[in-house]
């Protein structure tokens, strides 16, 4: 190359593609995870919602209403019956995301694997025995939340964790 001849050569553009996609990786991967964190915070705080407006049914019309996991994704409310059976649904059951592989829901220390029992007074009805909260588990793809349901009805955010693995 003449000395006056201005430019870069090959080498020189390779390096700096190469910087560039190293930097775009690192900034798409950053992305991806603080997606899939907002998704689990998201389904978080729909489920806190819905559990609220489950116990206030409960307290307004001086019944049992059940908050029911139908399956990871789908929940409904139902109005139960004194002996505990279905009596009416008082929503249409929702979808907590749009994917059922975004977000995996559980429910822990609950005598029903899937459901929440508020009585008339908003305290919780099947928290296992020897327990005074039960807690429901989201968890993302990178992440896990909880929410923490006590048996005098209380509902809270609980903890944050990220899963490396």
């Amino acid at each position: 190359m003449k000395k006056n001849e201005a430019g870069m050569t090959f080498i020189e553009i390779m390096v700096v593609i190469a910087i560039l996609s190293a930097v775009s990786a690192i900034a798409i991967f950053n992305l991806s995870r603080g997606t899939n964190a907002y998704v689990a915070e998201t389904a978080r705080e729909r489920l806190i919602q819905e559990l609220r407006s489950a116990r206030a049914e409960a307290i307004a019309r001086n019944a049992l209403v059940e908050f029911r996991m139908v399956n990871t994704n789908t929940f409904e409310t139902n109005l139960l019956t004194n002996n505990g059976s279905i009596s009416s649904n008082l929503r249409v059951p929702f979808q907590l995301v749009e994917r059922n592989n975004d977000i995996v829901v559980r429910l822990n220390n609950f005598t029903s694997n899937n459901s929440v029992i508020f009585d008339n007074r908003g305290r919780v009805t099947n928290i296992q025995t020897g327990r005074n909260q039960g807690s429901i588990q989201v968890r993302g793809t990178n992440i896990t939340t909880n929410i923490a349901i006590y048996n005098t009805g209380h509902i809270a955010r609980s903890w944050r964790s990220n899963n490396e693995e």
